[in-house]
């Protein structure tokens, strides 16, 4: 069944129920009374009452014949103490009075828990697809989440730092891991908290994102300390997280785009495995490499000519995105473009 992205996760909190209450009584969406001349239908969850129905008519005809649901369940009323105690429960019933609730019969209890089980993970893999997109990745376990914390340069704060650490504790797995490109992952969080999550980060200035076919937030080195450096990394980063990880964050690329500085020519920070890389080879003039990458097949970038301040570089950089968003095929790295293109060439498009 197809449901539009505003009820996935709407279907996804009604499985997890369904799921859980099986072979417990259904009751209704608000506890209601019964009323013949309006009966409401069981199963009516999160989702509206037809797209239950739907769901499970479609199971029920599967392994039993028939798509009739009444025909899988059963209905017990409960009459309230007194009406007992008094005997009340004959001709002179009020049954407006009388609460029905729904359980599984025995035998399809098994069968209906499958069914919702293997809808939970289409309906995860399907949100853990969107999610994605915004920092959220899907864990091995099919259920729970890591949040991808980006932090620009490296760099955090101790009041930023103390927030992450709560955030662990309250709602992750009691630990962050330290990415290979200076962000930050808090592993085991549910769906449920991820917008929890994503407000409690703001707070203290910290995003949630790189993840994606966009520019990645730009990997440094500690050119901002250390004597090597022959600018300030630190600074530059910063510009480039504004101009180009943001600001190009809702534009489309072939594939992720990943952008490296260093300060020196030590290149602590292997700007030549960036897809774009940065390297400082004069007092504040730097060299520009282009197509690395470090996944299943490697590449090392090439050095175009030259050397260029670094308002010039972030030119330069600006070119390189746009040409690879027109250029790129979907799915093709920027390395590969340029393999298939030829680095003369992309290299000649760039500085003329």
């Amino acid at each position: 069944m197809s449901l539009s992205i505003n009820e996935k996760e709407k279907m996804i909190k009604t499985c997890e129920e369904i799921i859980a209450r099986c072979d417990k009584p259904f009751v209704w969406e608000d506890d209601g009374i019964y009323e013949s001349e309006r009966a409401k239908s069981p199963f009516n969850l999160f989702l509206p009452q037809e797209q239950i129905v739907q769901e499970l008519s479609a199971l029920f005809e599967t392994f039993c014949g028939t798509p009739y649901i009444y025909d899988q369940v059963k209905a017990v009323c409960h009459l309230e103490a007194e009406w007992y105690e008094y005997g009340t429960y004959g001709l002179d019933r009020d049954f407006t009075r009388v609460l029905s609730r729904y359980s599984l019969k025995p035998e399809y209890v098994e069968p209906v828990k499958a069914h919702f089980t293997q809808r939970l993970k289409e309906l995860l893999q399907e949100q853990a697809a969107l999610l994605k997109g915004k920092g959220f990745l899907l864990n091995k376990d099919g259920v729970h989440f890591s949040c991808r914390v980006v932090v620009p340069g490296g760099k955090i704060n101790a009041q930023q730092s103390k927030r992450v650490s709560e955030i662990c504790t309250q709602y992750g797995s009691g630990h962050f891991y330290l990415t290979q490109r200076e962000n930050i992952e808090i592993p085991g969080i549910l769906l449920d908290n991820l917008n929890e999550v994503s407000q409690a980060l703001a707070e203290v200035g910290l995003s949630i994102g790189s993840t994606g076919p966009r520019p990645r937030p730009i990997t440094t080195c500690k050119g901002a300390v250390c004597k090597f450096s022959l600018y300030d990394t630190e600074g530059y980063t910063s510009q480039l997280n504004e101009k180009i990880y943001k600001g190009y964050y809702d534009v489309t690329l072939p594939g992720k785009l990943r952008i490296i500085t260093s300060g020196c020519f030590n290149n602590c920070s292997m700007p030549h495995v960036g897809c774009i890389g940065v390297i400082g080879k004069k007092k504040d003039q730097v060299a520009i490499s282009l197509g690395g990458m470090a996944a299943r097949k490697q590449f090392l970038g090439q050095e175009i000519q030259g050397l260029y301040t670094l308002d010039e570089a972030t030119g330069i950089i600006e070119k390189a995105i746009q040409y690879y968003k027109e250029h790129g095929n979907k799915g093709e790295r920027f390395a590969q473009m340029i393999e298939r293109l030829g680095f003369e060439t992309v290299e000649k498009a760039l500085i003329g």
